[in-house]
């Protein structure tokens, strides 16, 4: 895990708790399922947790709600978690995630829209798209990768109940038309799309 990673602030114990969390909320997903469970958690003893385990639940429930074709904007959950900040102070991470939630339906979707909405992080966020965009394409087009690893990188985020007893778990989300949200056995927390999000056992 890269010591950038927020996540690695945490505890052992509470990565996991938070990784079992965030695969129970994907695996039972429902339109309005966010609330309740924040509800659950907002009693939790480390404000550092709360405030990590929100994000990664917004993340998970941009894929969900968008895929479902009710997709939110992140300035509604701004609305309704103030604690994450405003227009000007929202960490990066969760613009780009409603960016990659919406472009995997709307492939015409532009990133300069996002400019107007986001003034301050935006070159944070276009920066990290551009990198993200040449990683993918560098991944895609290395003709050593064997047909497995092809494979794996397809298996749809909707399988993500189905490897509860792997070690780690983690996402991955990619950019473009022919880039989609993407699982692999091998990571799970994070933000970024075809960026590695890795919890450490």
């Amino acid at each position: 895990m890269s010591s950038a990673d927020p996540n690695a602030i945490l505890e052992v114990a509470e990565r996991n708790e938070l990784e079992a969390i965030l695969m129970e909320f994907d695996a039972t997903w429902e339109p309005k399922s966010l609330p309740s469970l924040w509800q659950r958690l907002a009693s939790y003893p480390n404000p550092t947790f709360r405030h990590l385990a929100l994000r990664e639940l917004i993340k998970v429930d941009f894929q969900r709600s968008w895929s479902a074709g009710n997709g939110r904007l992140l300035n509604e959950y701004l609305t309704s978690f103030p604690e994450l900040g405003n227009n000007e102070s929202v960490a990066p991470d969760l613009i780009l995630a409603e960016y990659e939630a919406r472009k995997s339906v709307d492939p015409t979707l532009d990133l300069a829209s996002y400019e107007s909405r986001f003034p301050v992080q935006f070159a944070a966020v276009k920066d990290r798209v551009g990198k993200l965009l040449d990683s993918a394409v560098d991944d895609s087009s290395n003709p050593k990768r064997t047909e497995q690893e092809v494979g794996q990188a397809s298996i749809d985020t909707s399988r993500v109940d189905q490897l509860r007893d792997t070690p780690s778990i983690s996402f991955y989300f990619t950019l473009s038309s022919c880039c989609q949200s993407r699982l692999s056995s091998s990571q799970y927390l994070g933000g970024g799309c075809a960026e590695q999000r890795k919890i450490s056992r």
